[in-house]
């Protein structure tokens, strides 16, 4: 909690005269309207006198400056507990020296000018220190006012309520560097060893334990040096317009909404608040920018705390901007050296070259806090709460309009030694943007047990995380940890994962992978080498999170890849994905994936996407695996509108060499399966056990240039293929259906039930249950209709349906095409339909010189002409065995009536009269031309 300020209280009121002292020598003049005396003694001015009301002592000056080496001091005595001073003559406070007061007096500094604290200023006072250019000090029933001279002042003894501030305050400037020490450092910038040169200490404005130090302006800036309140707060904030600023309950400051001033720090300033615990840093401006390795610092100190220890918060209210900005030298990024706001238990400064050292502290840190429009964190400069003795991590909790990251990090962790839990990270915004070597990190690389926080993001309008080197978001536990890694949430309008960033929630240690979780009103977009990843490593025992995706339409392409894996002992994470558009994987590489790893033991996840359509397509892939010792897991896929596999694409749930487990089921619920171009839909087990199955609902299914449907095995047994189409299954040009079996395997069967089976004569396209040692497998089809494929040994250039073992028992092939009921009704035909011209035999196109000189033999049961627009040459019938030739086209009858032609066309009238024809007719009854009877 904030520490509370002193104000003994006394009902009482008086106007008061005054005493001015006119020492030439003294930088510290008194203006005449208190009792204020001043004694100049060599370089210490004395001030004495003042007024006092209970144990509230007012001063007022005409200047109050310190030159280099001399003093300010006020003798009080030692039950005053407020020094109330006011500089009323409108010129600036220079203070370069010492301002000591007696006892545990807090001290009241204003002066509407502005005040600057020069590298020699310190704080030699028993209480707190409060500096500001307000232009009063309100109380309930008046004020103390350094700027309305014309009306004597009402001092009272009630305790002040806040700071009167008119137009354009004087700014506060401090460079106080008093116990500034510096440190040799041996770095990597830009891939050499440098030594360079880091304040690892300074005091400055300093405060005894548990007092606190408020700078209120104007605009401030702490152009290097420190502002110190060990376990105390440090309040840095203020107005650039008319206004007032109350104390709150607590002592500390209520700003208004009203314009507020800046606040910058540079020249490596540090403001802390370290102790052994406590100690708030509160900044309320309305631009904050910390640059040049400048800190906000709170935190335990080295050697400090107890298990019920807790420190202090930094709360941050910008209402436009906080800028941090480091210098960009430092290639380690969990190096504390540079600009930053940060909150630590166990690391002293003077440390944070050594992050890998156990710290002796103990206690919990606290929790960082930012409110502001534009949060920008760039060249290494970081927010982070940190462990590095033992303790659990505070929060880190951002909001912002709009949060930019270029070479920024932003984490809760506990360090190599510490012991503890980390914290989460959360940010609200509308827009986050990372680049560059950004991170966005919860973990615990400590020892013992302890979980990381979780990740939880919410940006309303885009969330865009790319990079040019390697930027990750990342929660894990370490190798020496027993714990979990956190969750990693994040609500966007719209997601980017771009050029090889890494989100990955993963175990090292002993504990399970935290969840993925993503949801975007819009778009998900995981491209060009990005990962989405939930893992167990290796020698780990637990369990890979699982992923969930949420989204309108879901991008993954250029080799990156959504990944939930074990390479440890335990199972792989399931990956869900809905979404309500589109599902497209594009590239090489390009993969969501599920796996147990090599050596590793456990079960893979399952895959389950929902959407209206989903591609996969140029060598992208969808696989379930497992590689060591364990199941792959299934793949269930429901598209309302289609699932296309093209160039290379890929599903696939299989069981790898030497593995030792069964390979999942692939589940596929769309109106329309397209598999084309070296595209493959399979279940596989090339280790030691079975193939899963694979079953498909829809309407139609098309395989096409190499599209293959396949289950096989080596060891096991074999896969299951069951097609349940509602319509048309077509196949051409070297497609294929496979449940085929290697090795001692028996075959897997497969089941078609579709309205119209048409394979197109391009040969080569089969329907397969075969075995080599073991049995082959069975093949069922029920259909209305089967077109060109039949039962027949293997050839290449025909399309054969064959359950052959080539060792053992074949199996058995069931074609069934239900009887016709005409009363019932007629078959429904297919919508697609055949060009008449894709029938032609291939005899009719070969070279016409070469026909002529040899002979072909097409026999069937019925008959086939060379063109389908001709009517048969001949009706072949089979009797008892015997092929005969029982007619010719039907010649014209002769009666009496004259010549009855043959009908070979149908024509409708407009009014509906059917009338026969003894010429062709296209379809609107027009006249068509014999084309000819031969091919030669």
């Amino acid at each position: 909690m904030k520490k509370a300020l002193f104000f003994p209280l006394q009902v009482g009121l008086c106007t008061l005269g005054c005493f001015y002292s006119n020492s030439t020598q003294a930088q510290v003049t008194s203006d005449g309207t208190v009792n204020t005396q001043i004694n100049t003694n060599g370089n210490v001015a004395e001030i004495t006198g003042g007024e006092i009301r209970e144990g509230n002592l007012f001063h007022s000056f005409q200047d109050f400056s310190v030159p280099t080496g001399n003093e300010a001091f006020f003798n009080n005595a030692n039950d005053i507990s407020n020094i109330f001073s006011r500089v009323t003559g409108g010129n600036i406070s220079n203070i370069d020296g010492t301002i000591r007061a007696n006892g545990s007096a807090s001290l009241f500094l204003i002066n509407p000018a502005g005040i600057i604290f020069g590298e020699n200023a310190r704080l030699d006072i028993g209480g707190s220190f409060y500096g500001s250019s307000a232009s009063s000090i309100l109380f309930e029933d008046g004020e103390f006012s350094a700027a309305d001279l014309e009306n004597p002042p009402l001092l009272t003894v009630n305790a002040p309520i806040g700071l009167g501030f008119r137009d354009n305050p004087g700014d506060i400037v401090s460079r106080a560097n008093f116990g500034l020490t510096e440190q040799t450092f041996e770095q990597e910038i830009d891939g050499e060893s440098v030594t360079v040169n880091r304040v690892t200490d300074v005091k400055g404005l300093e405060v005894n334990r548990g007092q606190s130090i408020a700078l209120i302006g104007g605009d401030i800036f702490l152009e290097g040096g420190g502002v110190t309140a060990p376990g105390g707060n440090v309040t840095l904030g203020g107005l650039s317009q008319a206004g007032q600023i109350n104390f709150d309950a607590d002592g500390g400051f209520d700003f208004p909404n009203l314009a507020k001033a800046d606040l910058s720090l540079t020249n490596s300033a540090l403001v802390s608040v370290v102790s052994d615990g406590g100690g708030f840093i509160n900044v309320d401006v309305s631009n904050l920018t910390i640059s040049e390795e400048s800190q906000l610092l709170a935190g335990i100190g080295e050697g400090l705390g107890n298990s019920s220890t807790t420190a202090g918060d930094i709360v941050i209210n910008s209402s436009e901007s906080v800028r941090l900005i480091g210098d960009g030298q430092f290639e380690d990024p969990e190096i504390d050296l540079d600009a930053g706001i940060r909150n630590l238990v166990g690391l002293s400064i003077a440390r944070q070259n050594n992050s890998d050292e156990a710290s002796t502290a103990v206690g919990n840190s606290g929790s960082i806090f930012i409110n502001t429009d534009l949060l920008e964190v760039t060249e290494r400069a970081d927010i982070n709460v940190r462990i590095y003795g033992t303790g659990n991590a505070g929060d880190v909790n951002i909001s912002a309009n709009e949060v930019l990251m270029n070479e920024g990090g932003i984490t809760s962790q506990v360090r190599e030694g510490g012991q503890g839990n980390s914290g989460s990270v959360n940010i609200n915004t509308n827009l986050l943007n990372a680049s560059n070597l950004s991170f966005i990190i919860t973990d615990h690389l400590g020892e013992g047990q302890g979980n990381s926080g979780d990740i939880n993001i919410t940006a309303t309008e885009s969330f865009v995380f790319e990079d040019n080197i390697f930027s990750a978001l990342l929660s894990s536990v370490g190798e020496d940890v027993i714990g979990n890694a956190g969750d990693i949430n994040i609500t966007a309008g719209s997601l980017t994962f771009d050029n090889n960033v890494q989100l990955l929630a993963q175990a090292q240690g002993q504990g399970n992978a935290g969840n993925v979780n993503l949801t975007a009103i819009n778009d998900i977009d995981i491209i060009n080498g990005a990962d989405i990843i939930a893992q167990v490593l290796e020698g780990v025992e637990g369990n890979s999170g699982d992923i969930n995706i949420t989204t309108d339409s879901l991008q993954i392409d250029g080799g990156s890849s959504i990944l939930a894996d074990t390479r440890g002992s335990g199972d792989a994470g399931n990956i869900i994905i809905q979404a309500t558009e589109e599902i497209t994987l594009d590239g090489e590489s390009t993969l969501i994936l599920t796996e147990v790893g090599d050596n590793a033991e456990g079960n893979a996840g399952n895959i389950d996407l929902t959407s209206n359509s989903l591609v996969v397509q140029n060598s992208a892939e969808i696989i379930s695996q497992t590689k060591g010792i364990g199941n792959a897991g299934d793949i269930t896929i429901n598209a309302n509108e289609n699932v296309l596999l093209q160039n290379d694409g890929e599903i696939i749930a299989q069981v790898t060499n030497n593995a030792l487990g069964n390979s999942g089921t692939v589940n596929i619920n769309t109106s329309n399966l397209t598999i084309l171009q070296n595209s493959r839909l399979s279940v596989d087990s090339q280790g030691q056990g079975n193939a899963g199955n694979i079953i498909v609902n829809t309407n139609d299914i098309e395989l096409e240039n190499n599209g293959f449907i396949t289950a096989s095995t080596v060891n096991g047994q074999g896969g299951n293929i069951q097609l349940n189409v509602d319509d048309i299954l077509t196949m051409r040009n070297n497609s294929l259906i496979s449940a085929q079996a290697q090795g001692t395997a028996n075959g897997g069967n497969v089941t078609i039930n579709s309205n119209f089976v048409i394979v197109f004569p391009d040969g080569n396209n089969d329907i397969l249950a075969n075995a080599a040692q073991g049995n082959g497998g069975d093949i069922d089809i029920t259909t209305n209709s089967l077109f060109g494929i039949e039962e027949r040994p293997l050839n290449e250039s025909t399309n054969d349906i064959n359950a052959s073992s080539e060792f053992s028992l074949d199996g058995t092939i069931s074609i069934s095409t239900p009887d016709i009921n005409l009363i019932q009704g007629a078959i429904d035909l297919p919508t697609n339909v055949v060009e008449a011209e894709q029938t032609i035999q291939q005899a009719c196109e070969a070279n016409r010189e070469i026909a002529a000189k040899n002979s072909l033999n097409i026999n069937g049961k019925g008959g086939i002409v060379p063109d389908p627009a001709l009517p048969l040459n001949s009706l072949n019938v089979i009797a008892n065995g015997e092929n005969a030739t029982t007619s010719t086209i039907p010649a014209p009858i002769e009666t009496s009536q004259g010549k009855i032609q043959p009908a070979r066309g149908v024509k409708i009238t407009e009014s509906g009269e059917v009338i026969l024809t003894a010429y062709r007719t296209n379809n609107s009854g027009d006249r068509l031309t014999d084309g000819s009877r031969n091919c030669i």
